[in-house]
Order: C-alpha cells, then sequence, then structure tokens
C-alpha cells in the first residue's frame, strides 16, 4: 500500500495557516517571560519641595532563580539604590556633587512565612505574606530627599543620575566568592540619568 499526499495548488492558503499557527504560539506564551531577570528603572524624577530637591522613581525588580531559591533558604539580600548629582564638564569629568545609597534588606522568615522589608536608612520594618508587595513597596521610591537648593548654582544645569542592584559585599563568604561567576548574582541596572535643574 502506498501513501500518497495530497498536492495543494493553493500555497498561499498553507504560508496563512502556518502564520496563524504562529501568531497564536506567540500569544500563548507567558507575559512573564517579556522580560529578563535584572533591574529596570522605569522612571526617575526630582520635585523641589521646600528648598528641598525630592526623589521619586519606580523601579522593577525581577530577581533570578538563584537569588529567589537563596532568599527562601535564609540568605539576606541586601539591595541598593544609587543616586548622584553631578554638572558636566565638557573638557574633564563629570563633577559630582552629592551622593546617596539607599539600602534594603530582604529576607524570608520559615516560622512566619513572611517577607521582611528593612529599609535600613529608615529603620522602618515591614513583613509581606507575598515577595511581589515587598519588592513592590522597595520599587516605588517617593518623596525621598536627596539635595538642598541651596546647594546649586543659578543658571547652571545640573544631572541626577540612579541605579538599582544587589550588595553582593553583604552576601556571606561561600555565596560572595560564586556571586563573582554566576549570572543569575549578577543583578544591577544601568544607570538612569535626567536633569533636575536648567
Amino acid at each position: 500500500m502506498a501513501f500518497t499526499m495530497p498536492y495543494c495548488k493553493n500555497s498561499h492558503n498553507n504560508n496563512a495557516v502556518l502564520l496563524r499557527l504562529l501568531l497564536l504560539f506567540c500569544f500563548l506564551l507567558p507575559a512573564s517571560n517579556t522580560l529578563a531577570d535584572g533591574i529596570y528603572i522605569r522612571n526617575a524624577n526630582t520635585s523641589l519641595t521646600d528648598n528641598v530637591y525630592r526623589l521619586d522613581a519606580q523601579i522593577d525588580y525581577r530577581l533570578s532563580k538563584e537569588l529567589l531559591d537563596a532568599l527562601q533558604n535564609g540568605v539576606t539580600l541586601t539591595l541598593m539604590v544609587e543616586v548622584d548629582i553631578f554638572r558636566k564638564q565638557s573638557y574633564w569629568l563629570d563633577s559630582n556633587l552629592a551622593s546617596l545609597i539607599q539600602r534594603y534588606q530582604l529576607n524570608y522568615h520559615a516560622l512566619s512565612q513572611k517577607f521582611q522589608l528593612t529599609n535600613l536608612n529608615s529603620g522602618r520594618v515591614t513583613s509581606h505574606v507575598d515577595l511581589e508587595d515587598a519588592i513592590h513597596i522597595m520599587g516605588n521610591l517617593s518623596g525621598i530627599p536627596i539635595l538642598d537648593q541651596d546647594i546649586l548654582q543659578p543658571n547652571t544645569t545640573y544631572y541626577a543620575r540612579l541605579r538599582a542592584g544587589l550588595d553582593t559585599a553583604k552576601l556571606p563568604t561561600p555565596l560572595l566568592l560564586l556571586s563573582y561567576f554566576m549570572p543569575g548574582w549578577q543583578l544591577r541596572s544601568e544607570w538612569y540619568t535626567w536633569p533636575i535643574q536648567d
């Protein structure tokens, strides 16, 4: 018995069917895979209130599987947000005026089954049943004072830049050594820069 395949005169219809199947497959992929593990600065800006420049920022933390496993197994993660205020120099290195580091500790308590987020600058501690809640709070910075207006010279453009990352120096020693060689432990955003005064 011979097997024969019917001949299709209209190959255009076959291509259209394949294209539809490909599009359907793309829509069925999970949306969470659209961004890789890492830290992404979504938005950052400063506002002047009572002679003080204050920082507002939205940071998207996407922890790697290695970091999530370490957190679930009792490792405390220290994350930091770095802010620099500077003036661009056309003929030399940028002139750094001020720097601020905001630090957070994130850990998991197996007994209470809660995640604890500690703002190391203010000492504020919050507990969360869901890790996403803790990450959301850590990623939404609002009204953080960074600089007095009196420090800036009038009619001069200054810039702020912000980045966030895992402070690997705070890891236990065996994990600190491992973090140098494992990409899942290299968690740092790119610098996000914006003007703060014209």
